[in-house]
């Protein structure tokens, strides 16, 4: 027999309803939206506690009676005080109601949440006008943009809670309600409330801030509600908020939003369930560059052992354990924690002795010179095709790794499918998102940065310069363009790169010579203060260089090339097809067989924007005859050998349809 959707019950003067375990949907709010109207018919009924559950996975808005803004202002129109207990973090639709509550009540912890902005949504239930106007437009901005929890004790410095539970929260709540009841207090409703407006200018200030850091239009569109809660009266700031939630709602952004959010949760729900666990890991990097995988190691309870010799990765680790503390992300008890499981090992036993030996390739793509073995063997790189003959499993990072980067594993050919699963289990645990790829010699995100970066080069030398490239690809919704990610990296590197592929490489490919240039030139990249920018003190986004203008002259004068202007539309173009060219390769090929694969790995390994979806995405919307069209028309132009369309692209043309009709390759 289903559970009841709204569990009611009279107490004395007091009503009590606990909603039903889960998200509100149409069977809950009808029968929440019958039990407000039976109180509010009750004249015994002096104060009511709505018990708010915890909920977790996705909302998925219903267009349905009664609809949430709807049952949110009949719940703040109450003639009489509602408590709100939040029985943990009340996200979402259940954090519309609670503010649309009086009065809140929480134990600690994260207790409002509004997710929708990862899939471009708004819940329109009134919070863009509940909150501003109770805890002013920075605390809203940065829960409505954030998509994060706020704390329990956040949440009552700002107004949004009246107080903090030790206790039986319903027990207490049930106490305030009858106390307000006995004292005849009148409901004190978000709508009648100007607290957080009083200071004007701050409140402008927060919006202007907001907006500079607007990433995608449905920022943008959120921004302006809780604005407009500054400007216009309560209920026509409602209708604007329910109008701009309606449009975001079907907004290409949002089904772009919706495609790579449904991507992450199918990736993080293909976990393997009992994979070996990787309890010590042992840890060698010839210079820094392990260090912020060993902090991740450590936060997720990972044993790890790092060679003595390697002391800039130890001042590392403690360093960022100490500037935690200082900036209150953790405690002094938690950074002696993680430290107690961290230990200098000198000996090759000891090393031994772990689950797993990881080694960690420098900035200019050297590898440690091991001496020991672990049980089983990964070593992590930059995106590029490893050595086949070298031994051992590949984890391929494009860039120092951070919680939710994409991590591609390289499965070893010698290796178990379980020590592959165990190493997928590890990145899990450390806040990673593993594809595993199906040729083991081959990367997929190796493949979607060497056409990117190709593409970039291509343009420079046909007349673009680095900052226009770089511009048209960051106004495009890239975090960094092609040469300032470059620079980011490191040159070295992708030259060392180049040279070692020199022996391969078809004569008849296009080359630029541009970066070969430049570190010829010493220009090494950001850290040495000149790459394909110069770096002057105080100015980490870098300044265009004549240097590097000079040196691009010389690179097309020598490839014969006459330069031209290139508008940023052209460039923007350009580059997106080379990634969707890169994805299908990937597909037809059988590195990966799920073109949200392909996506995930342009959004968290290239910076691709999540609102346009990836580069898949955009292809399907596109429509495969037209992408044939246009890489054929680019391929009997420009250049045959990079733009000619794959065999995959008349398949799919041939079946139609969007991204499903790239079949998984057997």
């Amino acid at each position: 027999m289903a559970a009841r959707p709204v569990e009611v019950e009279r107490i004395g003067s007091v009503g009590l309803l606990a909603l039903a375990p889960g998200w509100p949907g149409p069977r809950v709010r009808a029968g929440l939206m019958a039990a407000l109207d039976a109180f509010e018919e009750d004249a015994e009924v002096k104060a009511a506690v709505l018990v708010l559950p915890e909920v977790s996975g996705r909302w998925r808005p219903e267009a349905t009676v009664p609809a949430l803004p709807d049952l949110c202002d009949t719940l703040e129109c109450c003639r009489f005080p509602v408590v709100a207990a939040l029985a943990g973090c009340a996200r979402g639709p259940l954090a519309e109601l609670a503010l649309a509550a009086h009065f809140r009540l929480a134990a600690d912890g994260p207790c409002l949440e509004f997710p929708g902005i990862a899939t471009g949504t708004l819940e329109g239930g009134g919070a863009t006008q509940r909150l501003p106007r109770i805890a002013g437009a920075e605390v809203s901005l940065n829960l409505l943009l954030g998509g994060a929890p706020l704390s329990a004790e956040a949440a009552k410095e700002a107004g949004l809670l009246d107080g903090l539970v030790r206790g039986d929260l319903v027990e207490t709540a049930l106490a305030l309600a009858e106390r307000l009841a006995e004292g005849g207090v009148a409901p004190l409703r978000a709508r009648d409330r100007r607290e957080g407006q009083a200071d004007r200018d701050a409140y402008h200030a927060a919006i202007s801030v907001a907006r500079e850091r607007a990433e995608q239009p449905g920022s943008s569109r959120i921004i302006e509600c809780v604005e407009a809660a500054l400007l216009l009266p309560f209920e026509a700031g409602v209708g604007f908020e329910r109008a701009t939630a309606d449009a975001l709602q079907n907004s290409d952004e949002a089904r772009a939003l919706h495609h790579v959010v449904t991507a992450e949760e199918r990736l993080a729900s293909a976990r393997p369930a009992e994979a070996p666990t990787i309890g010590t890991v042992s840890l060698e990097a010839d210079d820094e560059a392990g260090a912020d995988l060993a902090l991740a190691l450590l936060e997720a309870g990972v044993a790890l052992r790092v060679r003595e010799a390697e002391a800039g990765v130890l001042s590392q680790i403690g360093q960022a354990l100490s500037d935690a503390v200082r900036e209150g992300r953790i405690g002094e008890a938690e950074r002696r924690a993680r430290l107690a499981l961290l230990r200098s090992d000198a000996g090759a036993s000891d090393f031994a002795r772990s689950d797993l030996h990881l080694r960690v390739a420098s900035g200019d793509g050297r590898l440690p010179r091991s001496k020991a073995r672990a049980g089983a063997l990964a070593t992590v790189i930059a995106p590029r095709d490893p050595d086949p003959a070298a031994d051992g499993a590949r984890i391929v990072l494009s860039r120092p790794f951070r919680v939710g980067d994409v991590a591609e594993i390289l499965p070893d050919p010698q290796g178990t499918v379980g020590e592959t699963e165990g190493l997928a289990a590890l990145l899990h645990r450390i806040g990673a998102r593993p594809l595993i790829c199906r040729r083991p010699g081959r990367s997929a995100l190796g493949r979607l940065v060497e056409r990117f970066r190709a593409a970039a080069e291509h343009l420079l030398e046909d007349g673009a310069t680095p900052a226009e490239i770089d511009a048209a690809m960051e106004a495009a919704g890239f975090s960094l363009g092609p040469f300032r990610s470059l620079d980011r990296e490191g040159l070295l590197g992708p030259a060392r790169r180049r040279q070692q592929a020199a022996t391969i490489r078809d004569p008849r490919d296009r080359y630029v010579t541009v970066l070969d240039r430049l570190v010829a030139a010493g220009r090494l990249g950001q850290a040495s203060g000149r790459g394909f920018y110069d770096y002057p003190a105080g100015i980490p986004e870098g300044l265009p260089s004549g240097e590097v203008e000079r040196l691009v002259e010389e690179a097309r004068r020598d490839a014969g090339t006459v330069p031209q202007r290139i508008s940023a539309e052209r460039i923007v173009e350009r580059m997106g097809l080379a990634l969707a060219l890169a994805g299908l390769e990937v597909i037809g090929d059988g590195l990966l067989r799920d073109p949200a694969e392909v996506d995930l790995a342009a959004v968290h390994g290239l910076g691709f924007p999540r609102h346009r979806g990836g580069p898949m995405y955009q292809a399907g919307l596109m429509g495969w005859s037209e992408l044939r069209r246009r890489l054929g028309v680019l391929a009997s132009r420009e250049d045959a050998r990079f733009w000619a369309p794959p065999a995959i692209l008349d398949e799919a043309v041939a079946r139609g349809g969007g991204l499903s009709a790239l079949a998984p390759a057997a």
